[in-house]
């Protein structure tokens, strides 16, 4: 479950790879987070001394947190729960491979708040570009679609109304239909009548 997304990484970075990681936070930071009083907007990722750390993430600290803490929202953060080999791997990709580390969002696991983090690389301008494009045709996409489904919504009501309507129509024309016979019904049996009286007489 997503607690906060860094979109701007999304839109500054090509994302290639993605770990997840713990984080090392204090109580007033965990329910400070989980009220969504994160954000990952500033926010880097770096190694040091073979551990990932995560810096410039502010989480603004609750109005209820204790008097006798001093809490700073932004101070550098330690990720664990990667492997040894894992964080060698992407020392190795930082240094000799120009990728940069992202933090990418907070969500829980497991109970537990988690941090993704991106393997990535910068984006030029016309990638930018391009993605802001990409973006603004998706929800394009989105708006006809949801164009032809009201217009083809609004279609099947006009067309179930007017199969209504000439049902009806139909209904009523057989009604009269069926009264018509019935009144000529009668005054066939009273001229057959009639005949056979004259002819006895």
């Amino acid at each position: 479950m997503s607690i906060v997304d860094n979109r701007k990484a999304y839109h500054d970075y090509f994302i290639e790879e993605k770990f997840e990681a713990g984080l090392s936070l204090e109580g007033w930071e965990v329910k400070a987070i989980r009220a969504g009083r994160a954000q990952l907007k500033e926010a880097y990722v770096v190694v040091k001394d073979g551990q990932i750390m995560l810096i410039g993430a502010h989480v603004t600290p609750l109005t209820t947190a204790s008097t006798h803490v001093h809490p700073d929202p932004t101070r550098t953060r330690a990720s664990w729960l990667l492997h040894k080999s894992e964080i060698s791997r992407l020392v190795g990709q930082v240094e000799r491979a120009g990728y940069t580390l992202v933090p990418l969002n907070l969500h829980y696991s497991k109970g537990r708040v988690k941090l993704d983090i991106g393997l990535a690389k910068g984006k030029k301008q016309y990638d930018k570009r391009a993605t802001i494009k990409e973006r603004e045709w998706a929800r394009e996409q989105q708006r006809l679609i949801g164009d032809r489904t009201g217009s083809a919504t609004h279609g099947a009501r006009r067309m179930t109304l007017a199969m209504a309507q000439r049902e009806d129509v139909r209904a009523a024309s057989g009604w009269s239909a069926r009264n018509a016979r019935a009144a000529a019904t009668p005054v066939r049996v009273a001229a057959s009548s009639v005949a056979g009286s004259s002819v006895s007489v």
